[in-house]
C-alpha cells in the first residue's frame, strides 16, 4: 500500500481556503511581476481580499446568482473565483480565446446573471449579441478593486456566516468533450474538495514548493491545481508566455506545475537540441544509463549528474505533472532519469477532474498510474483483450 502523503477530509471549497489561508498565514501565496517589480501576497492577505470581494458582491446585489468569469490567469481572476464560491453564488469560468458568440452561448447555457472579464477583452464583450445578453451585467476586473473597497465589516462578517454546503453548486464549467460544441458541467463543493483530498493524499508537495501557474484557470485541471497548490502552502507565480519559461523558472526559482504534454515536451526539446548543439548527446545517453545503474543499488546522483539541465530549468525543479493528453513515454522517462519527477494522470472535468495518476512512489511510463483513493473505477464490459469502457 503507498504512502499517504497528506489526509484532509474538507467538505467545501471554504472550508479548504479558510484552512490554508489560516495556516500559511503570512507565507507567500503568490508572487506577482507589476511594472517591473515584484508585489509578494501573503495567504494571510488573499484570505482576506476573497472576504472583501464576496462581501461587496453580495453588497452589489450578487448573492445566489451564476456570475461568468473569463479572462487569461491572473491573481484577480482566482480572487474573483474564490469570493464567488465561498459564499456569494456560483462561478461559471470560460476560455479567454473563446469568440463573442461562443462566449454568448457560455453564458446562456450557464443561466449567468453577470460576466466579470479582463479589461484586454473588452473589445470581444463588447462584440457579444446584445439581444442574447441583454440581462448579463458586466463588470471589468478593474472595477473589483472599488466593489471590495466598499465592503464594510459587517458586510464581511455576513459573508463569513454565509451558509456553503457541500452539496451546494460551485462551478458551472464548460468542456468540449468529444463534440465540437461546449457542454456544461455542473461541479459541487464535494466533488472538487474531495479531489482535492484524494491528490493530497496521492502526491507529495510541499510549503517550500514554487508553483508555476501554466494551465488556465477556466480548465478545470488547471484550477484544481492551484487548490492544491494552495493547500499545501506552496507559492505561485505567473508565467510571461512559453517563449519565457525557461527565464521564469530560474526568475521565482520554479520547483513544480501542472502542464500539457506540449509544455513538458517543449521543454525536453530544447534539453536535447542544446545537447546535440553542444556534442553532448552521446555523454547524455551513458550518464542515464548510469543513473539507471546506480539507482537499481539504491545509489541517486541523478541531481548532481544532471546538474547543467536543472540549472538550465532554473535550478530547482523537481516535480512535474502532466495531463489532459498522453505524455510522450520517452520525455517522461528522461525527466525522470535527470531526477526530476515526472508523473501523468487521467480525469475528466465531470470527475472534478482526476481519476488516476501517478506519483513519486509509482511511476510506469505509458501509464495514467493508480486510481486515486475514494474513487472506484473499472472497466464494463471488457472484451477478450480486456478492453471496453471505463466506468467510474
Amino acid at each position: 500500500m503507498d504512502k499517504i502523503f497528506r489526509k484532509t477530509d474538507y467538505g467545501t471549497i471554504r472550508d479548504m481556503v479558510r484552512g490554508f489561508t489560516s495556516e500559511y498565514g503570512e507565507k507567500d501565496a503568490f508572487v506577482l511581476k507589476e511594472k517591473g517589480a515584484y508585489r509578494h501576497i501573503s495567504f494571510a492577505q488573499l484570505g482576506r481580499d476573497v472576504e472583501a470581494l464576496g462581501a461587496g458582491l453580495i453588497k452589489e446585489g450578487l448573492k445566489g446568482r451564476h456570475i461568468a468569469l473569463i479572462g487569461p490567469n491572473s491573481y484577480n481572476w482566482l480572487i474573483a473565483h474564490l469570493a464567488i464560491v465561498c459564499g456569494t453564488g456560483i462561478s461559471v469560468p470560460l476560455d479567454k480565446s473563446l469568440p463573442a458568440d461562443e462566449i454568448a452561448n457560455c453564458l446562456v447555457m450557464g443561466d449567468a446573471d453577470v460576466l466579470i472579464y479582463a479589461d484586454q477583452l473588452a473589445g470581444v464583450v463588447e462584440k457579444m449579441d446584445p439581444e442574447r445578453t441583454a440581462s448579463v451585467r458586466r463588470i471589468p476586473m478593474s472595477a473589483l478593486a472599488g466593489i471590495a473597497s466598499g465592503a464594510g465589516e459587517e458586510d464581511i462578517e455576513a459573508y463569513r456566516s454565509a451558509v456553503v454546503l457541500p452539496e451546494d453548486i460551485a462551478n458551472i464549467v464548460f468542456t468540449s468533450g468529444t463534440t465540437s460544441n461546449s457542454k456544461a458541467v455542473v461541479l459541487l463543493h464535494r466533488n472538487i474538495a474531495s479531489n482535492i483530498n484524494f491528490l493530497n493524499a496521492h502526491e507529495q508537495i510541499f510549503p517550500t514548493d514554487v508553483n508555476m501557474a501554466f494551465l488556465p484557470y477556466h480548465h478545470c485541471f488547471g484550477l484544481t491545481g492551484q487548490l492544491l497548490f494552495l493547500d499545501n502552502g506552496a507559492s505561485s507565480a505567473f508565467c510571461d508566455g512559453i517563449r519565457h519559461i525557461q527565464k521564469n523558472l530560474a526568475e521565482y526559482e520554479v520547483s513544480c506545475f501542472f502542464a500539457v504534454p506540449l509544455i513538458i515536451e517543449f521543454m525536453h526539446k530544447r534539453i536535447m537540441e542544446t545537447a546535440e548543439k553542444e556534442g553532448k548527446l552521446g555523454k547524455l545517453e551513458f550518464a542515464k544509463k548510469l543513473s539507471r545503474f546506480l539507482l537499481f543499488f539504491g545509489i541517486d546522483v541523478r541531481r548532481k549528474l544532471f546538474k547543467d539541465i536543472i540549472n538550465a530549468l532554473g535550478g530547482h525543479i523537481r516535480f512535474l505533472v502532466s495531463g489532459a493528453a498522453a505524455l510522450d513515454p520517452v520525455v517522461e522517462k528522461d525527466f525522470n532519469d535527470f531526477g526530476i519527477v515526472t508523473v501523468q494522470g487521467y480525469g475528466l472535468t465531470e470527475t472534478s477532474p482526476v481519476i488516476a495518476g501517478e506519483s513519486v512512489q509509482c511511476v510506469r511510463y505509458g501509464s495514467v498510474g493508480k486510481v486515486m483513493r475514494g474513487i472506484e473505477a473499472g472497466i464494463e464490459d471488457p472484451d477478450e483483450n480486456g478492453i471496453g469502457e471505463l466506468w467510474t
